[in-house]
């Protein structure tokens, strides 16, 4: 096991930088797909500036990783510079947005 420790240890890390982006991209595309018809429609104008920065970033992610399907391109700090943090980011800002959107509904009722 010694000899292999270090490729061992190399690859967890990278399967687990790996599950974290793509159970982020997945709950990302979720709270995308509700929130787009939204603001695409007009809702909320104080939010669209907001949504339309996650959307380009989102789209871009997407369109490299259509580019690069490959697994662990994913997670390569070369094609996708700072990913975690970028997809903590926008998943913080799609909830800020969504309670928004909650708020705004909660009053109008």
């Amino acid at each position: 096991y010694r000899s292999f420790e270090d490729v061992g240890s190399s690859y967890e890390a990278k399967l687990g930088l790996l599950d974290f982006s793509l159970r982020s991209l997945q709950s990302i595309q979720r709270k995308w797909v509700y929130l787009a018809p939204i603001f695409d429609g007009g809702a909320l104008p104080s939010e669209q500036k907001r949504f339309r920065h996650i959307d380009l970033e989102f789209r871009g992610i997407m369109a490299k990783v259509e580019a690069e399907p490959a697994l662990f391109a994913l997670i390569d700090d070369s094609l996708h510079p700072n990913l975690k943090r970028n997809l903590e980011h926008m998943l913080g800002q799609l909830e800020w947005s969504q309670k928004k959107l909650h708020d705004f509904l909660e009053e109008k009722r």
